[in-house]
């Protein structure tokens, strides 16, 4: 390998550059100007490429420099200040990286897994649970009686649509596999997937799970035990887990503090990590608890890891602290006169809410715009003139 490198020296160069060139956190640069940790868990692993293309580019060196490396103590400190330029990011980043002690997937591997019936069939949400269950089902063995399939048509050999297929194509496919006495369990449904499914097939909800099946055909239902969900979100809370590809996880914690929500009721993790808080949050809203659901969004917007959540969860905490916000103000006593300032303060917290990734949030403007009618409230211009250039709509609430 190293004579094929020596006689292709200067192609072998440009590859390295190249590879270097086309990796993503340099076209991140290029094609995006936003960041956050998320992205950079993602590109450490393509990294991976230049890292190995810089590995062969010091073994090039060093294998052609090696009738001189004899004699010369330049080129030995040279050569072994390049190993120790690649190793010592390597070395040093190691136990960050290492998740032999991260119980995280194991857990969830054992709360999908185990209460899955003898020989059933579990369709795969999406990525956030594909490496977990398919790594612990197809390369460890466990639950190797369990079939797994994807819910979006790919990745999975037994497919039984393709990715692209029309809803009626996969419906007839998933209508076979119902009739041949199987079931279809998932614990979360994608939409074009549940678009697919027969509104006749024999629908069951219970513990977590949904399961599908012929209308006759009995099958076992399975049941997560609410314990071991408890014990998820302590070692979560505790810290125990690592925060490592963090952004998938939050989706997987999240299904697990609905579920313990509905079961239970509270747990501290509610009031720690903020994908739980917003939901929680809103399930006081819902039972009328005004000022302790105002509490939590506000927390939610002055948390450090607030940029990472999606849009649609930025815009739901502040349309949300907006309604609730107001709905206190007109509980307390008093006139307009004495709300005036209230309603003035949150304005100034919802109104960053309007630009959001790059664009006017027409919805809340108009929401806005709305309680603006309802009551008169003078909004001074100081508050939203710097929005102006951003979000021209609100010209109409001054």
């Amino acid at each position: 390998m190293f004579l094929i490198i020596q006689k292709n020296e200067k192609r072998c160069s440009i590859s390295i550059v190249y590879a270097f060139l086309s990796s993503s956190v340099i076209l991140k640069l290029f094609y995006r100007n936003e960041y956050n940790p998320h992205h950079w868990e993602i590109h450490q692993t393509f990294n991976l490429v230049p890292i190995v293309m810089l590995c062969l580019d010091v073994s090039r060196t060093v294998y052609s420099g090696k009738s001189k490396l004899r004699n010369d103590y330049g080129k030995w400190c040279e050569a072994i200040g390049g190993i120790f330029a690649v190793l010592w990011p390597l070395l040093n980043n190691y136990e960050e990286h290492n998740l032999k002690k991260d119980s995280f997937p194991e857990d969830v591997m054992d709360l999908i897994l185990n209460p899955l019936p003898l020989g059933s069939s579990y369709f795969v949400h999406g990525s956030e649970e594909f490496g977990i269950l398919a790594y612990a089902n197809l390369v460890e063995g466990k639950r190797s009686d369990v079939k797994l399939y994807s819910q979006n048509g790919v990745l999975f050999g037994n497919r039984l649509f393709y990715a692209g297929s029309s809803k009626e194509k996969t419906q007839n496919h998933l209508s076979q596999f119902l009739e041949s006495g199987d079931a279809i369990y998932a614990m979360e449904l994608r939409p074009e997937f549940k678009a697919s499914l027969d509104p006749n097939w024999s629908l069951v909800e219970t513990g977590g799970f949904r399961m599908f099946k012929s209308v006759g055909v009995l099958k076992k239902v399975p049941n997560i035990n609410i314990d071991a969900v408890k014990m998820l979100l302590d070692r979560w809370n505790w810290g125990i887990h690592g925060i490592r590809w963090w952004k998938f996880r939050r989706v997987l914690l999240l299904r697990f503090c609905r579920l313990y929500m509905r079961d239970q009721g509270y747990h501290p993790v509610f009031d720690t990590d903020p994908t739980c808080m917003l939901h929680y949050a809103l399930q006081l809203k819902q039972k009328g608890m005004i000022k302790e659901s105002e509490e939590r969004m506000k927390k939610l917007i002055a948390n450090p890891d607030y940029h990472l959540f999606d849009l649609t969860e930025e815009i739901a905490i502040f349309r949300n602290l907006l309604h609730l916000s107001v709905e206190r103000v007109n509980r307390l006593p008093g006139g307009l006169n004495e709300k005036l300032l209230k309603y003035r303060e949150i304005l100034k917290i919802v109104l960053p809410g309007t630009i959001i990734n790059r664009q006017c949030h027409n919805e809340l403007i108009e929401e806005i715009i709305l309680i603006k009618k309802q009551i008169e409230v003078k909004i001074s211009e100081n508050i939203i003139k710097p929005f102006y250039g951003k979000c021209p709509k609100l010209e109409k609430i001054r």
